[in-house]
């Protein structure tokens, strides 16, 4: 789909800069630190076993655009997601999109989901947590089912499902969403190839969608 980049981008991302501590103990004496006390050294200054997970990153999404966020394991490239989705805080740097603009994204495929409930409760906890409402998801329901291709085996308790199985509904279930900004976490390592190419040929037609881009991470 061919844009204009005279239009704002629905994602972009400047100058960021993030860093972690090798040790999860210091992770928390620094942020406990930083809060009460206020932090007065240089950002560009590690302190000890602190280390960089990010730095001076910078780039644009634009509509219509599916994007590789390509690096080695371990280059800060979930971080990276994690901060575009608000799970981690943003210390330098700027990290803007369009107005309005719905950002979804998809860490591990399953996570968060239970594997005693069924299918169709799973659908219900899985959209609750991207933050939808019922209402939301009964609206969704007939897409979720077609696209997911489990049938009767909706109801039955997700830990009876094979990977792959598991792995078309969690998909589907993201994708109900709506998103404008779609984030994929080498989501796709998973399930069969027959459902990595339906969800390749799908992320194709979804940004042909009016402000829709796509994140695609991988090693």
């Amino acid at each position: 789909m061919k844009t204009s980049h005279l239009s704002p981008p629905l994602l972009s991302v400047r100058e960021v800069y993030k860093k972690f501590a090798k040790d999860i103990r210091y992770n928390l004496y620094y942020g406990i630190k930083d809060i009460f006390f206020g932090y007065n050294k240089s950002y560009d200054q590690l302190r000890h076993q602190e280390f960089w997970a990010l730095q001076n990153v910078s780039f644009d999404l634009r509509e219509g655009e599916i994007l590789g966020i390509v690096g080695a394991n371990g280059s800060g490239k979930t971080s990276l997601m994690r901060m575009i989705a608000g799970i981690y805080t943003l210390e330098q740097g700027e990290i803007m999109t369009r107005a309005q603009a719905k950002v979804t994204a998809v860490f591990a495929l399953k996570s968060g989901m239970e594997p005693l409930y069924t299918g169709r409760e799973n659908i219900y906890l899985k959209g609750a947590l991207y933050g939808m409402s019922k209402q939301e998801i009964d609206s969704r329901m007939t897409f979720i089912e077609e696209f997911s291709e489990l049938g009767d085996k909706l109801d039955t308790p997700l830990g009876n499902y094979s990977s792959g199985m598991g792995a078309r509904l969690a998909y589907a279930i993201a994708v109900a969403t709506n998103p404008n900004i779609f984030i994929i976490d080498e989501a796709l390592a998973v399930g069969d190839s027959v459902f990595k190419t339906k969800c390749f040929e799908h992320l194709k037609e979804f940004v042909k969608q009016p402000s829709s881009g796509v994140l695609f991470v991988s090693n």
